[in-house]
């Protein structure tokens, strides 16, 4: 289910049209449950999607600026400053960021879709032997 999921997560991200940070998100903790439980040689792919994901909300959104404007009013200025200054390297950075976004996303489907089918967990009880318990029987114990 989790590898549905993936699948639907990144053809949703490959095929709109504008993709927002929030959306980008989405695959993260997915990306982290299946690289928990099944495919750990994903996690470099995993890692550095979401670290174009967190530069890129950080370049979108000055360096996060505009949300000490709460706690100090003059944060709005500063934010204006910012984004006048750095504006083409600004958006320079947002299609460069955006673009290793896209191929980051190409990949991780590639190789979810190229990966054997990942079998489901069993609610079955392990054995006692699996455990590390001594194998019971049904005589009384001994006195």
């Amino acid at each position: 289910m989790v590898q549905t999921m993936i699948l639907c997560v990144l053809a949703f991200l490959l095929f709109k049209a504008r993709v927002n940070e929030q959306y980008s998100l989405y695959l993260i903790p997915l990306g982290l449950i299946d690289v928990a439980l099944w495919h750990p040689e994903r996690k470099k792919l995993l890692y550095l999607t979401a670290a174009v994901t967190m530069l890129f909300l950080l370049v979108n959104n000055n360096f996060l600026i505009g949300f000490l404007a709460p706690i100090y009013p003059s944060a709005v200025q500063i934010d204006l400053s910012v984004s006048s200054m750095l504006g083409l390297y600004r958006y320079g950075a947002k299609l460069l960021l955006g673009t290793l976004f896209t191929v980051f996303n190409v990949l991780y489907l590639l190789r979810v879709m190229r990966s054997p089918r990942v079998p489901p967990i069993s609610a079955e009880p392990l054995p006692s032997s699996a455990l590390g318990a001594s194998v019971t029987t049904n005589e009384p114990p001994a006195l």
